[in-house]
């Protein structure tokens, strides 16, 4: 007796395959999400940079610190526009129309509705008025 061609795949090669790009998408969201993170840190650090910058350039003109971030804004050593269609993700709820700070010392900053800058991930900066002092309150970057 002569054996019949398969004409299909059997259950067994499908859960192969399926088991196997299951495993590929699963790589390839965990490379995605760290390339994520990442390019987040370096936006966290480039933008303390900025902020520090910007506290040391009053103190130096005005001989003394802010008292607040969102004095920075107001005397115009950064500038916010509102494009109506920047999104930032706070607290995991992604807040529309959301003031974004463009200037010379500060560039693409998102600030709350009082004008206090937000990292990356959406949180408040920590802002010490007596040193000058600013930190991230992300958890995980806390000392940076």
């Amino acid at each position: 007796m002569k054996r019949k061609a398969s004409a299909g795949w059997s259950v067994l090669e499908m859960m192969v395959v399926m088991i196997f790009i299951g495993i590929l998408v699963s790589v390839a969201i965990t490379r995605f999400m760290q390339g994520s993170i990442k390019a987040k840190e370096a936006l966290l650090r480039s933008e303390l940079t900025n902020v520090r910058l910007s506290i040391a350039l009053y103190e130096l003109i005005n001989g003394k610190f802010p008292e607040s971030l969102a004095e920075l804004e107001e005397k115009e050593y950064m500038k916010s526009y509102s494009d109506g269609k920047t999104k930032i993700n706070v607290d995991g709820e992604y807040v529309e129309n959301t003031v974004v700070i463009k200037g010379d010392y500060l560039k693409a900053t998102a600030v709350d509705s009082s004008g206090t800058p937000l990292d990356p991930f959406g949180m408040k900066y920590s802002y010490n008025k007596d040193n000058g002092k600013i930190k991230c309150l992300t958890k995980g970057y806390e000392g940076w």
